[in-house]
């Protein structure tokens, strides 16, 4: 099953992964994130919107590793296609300096796959748009540098 979605622009695709991978790649991630959300959704909360990006960011990636994480995000890229080609074919270019962007890509890939809530990855995707929105005004960014 193939969704499609604009982020930032571009319309990326996702197809979902099969289901001996979507349970490696659920382990792996609740490994990473889980303890991050439990500590961000005290209370049963499905939302974020009383937390700053910086925690919700904080809580979220305090607990990764370098290594780890990057195997992780490539193994998530793998069912993305934008404009028909394989992001994981350009991944090293295009996600230069657009780390936001990839953010949302890869939210986007947990949120199709059922990894988790997709509220909880609702809330996270405002908090970014917010980001984005300040970054195309503040002129902060890869597109500000000379």
């Amino acid at each position: 099953m193939l969704e499609s979605k604009d982020i930032d622009g571009e319309v990326y695709e996702v197809d979902l992964f099969s289901t001996t991978e979507g349970i490696k790649l659920w382990v792996q991630l609740q490994k990473i994130l889980g303890p991050g959300l439990a500590s961000l959704l005290e209370g049963g909360q499905t939302e974020f919107k009383d937390t700053s990006l910086g925690d919700v960011v904080e809580k979220l990636v305090g607990g990764m590793e370098e290594d780890q994480t990057t195997v992780l995000i490539k193994k998530l890229l793998s069912k993305v296609k934008r404009g028909g080609n394989d992001v994981s074919l350009d991944y090293e270019m295009f996600f230069r300096g657009k780390y936001l962007t990839l953010c949302k890509v890869i939210l986007f890939v947990i949120e199709q796959n059922f990894f988790f809530g997709k509220d909880i990855f609702q809330s996270i995707n405002e908090k970014f748009d917010q980001l984005s929105k300040y970054q195309s005004t503040s002129k902060i960014g890869p597109e500000s540098t000379p």
